[in-house]
Formats: C-alpha cells, sequence, structure tokens
C-alpha cells in the first residue's frame, strides 16, 4: 500500500510550510519528526494526516 503523508512543519524562527510525502511505509508522527530533524533542533508537526492511495 502506498500513502500520502500532509503536515504543517514548524521550525523556531521560521514560518509555517507545508509537507507532502509519499511513502510505500505507514510512517507514524514520531517518525517523520525524526525523519524532518536535523539533529540539532527537532521539528513540530501540526495538522498531521496520513491518508492510504
Amino acid at each position: 500500500m502506498a500513502y500520502k503523508i500532509t503536515a504543517t512543519i514548524i521550525k523556531k524562527w521560521q514560518l509555517p510550510t507545508s509537507w507532502t510525502h509519499f511513502t510505500d511505509e505507514e510512517l507514524t508522527i514520531e517518525q517523520c519528526i525524526k525523519k524532518l530533524s536535523n539533529g540539532k533542533e527537532l521539528v513540530q508537526l501540526d495538522n498531521f494526516e496520513r491518508v492510504r492511495v
């Protein structure tokens, strides 16, 4: 199955950004945060939605 993941990325000192990701894996919000974080600072995800496509 394929999944479409959408969310709003919130980083300190930056404007919120819309994010869309297509994957074959059913990722959790925690896995997405780890994927988007650069190791120094964690990102926040708002309006997280995962839909099977």
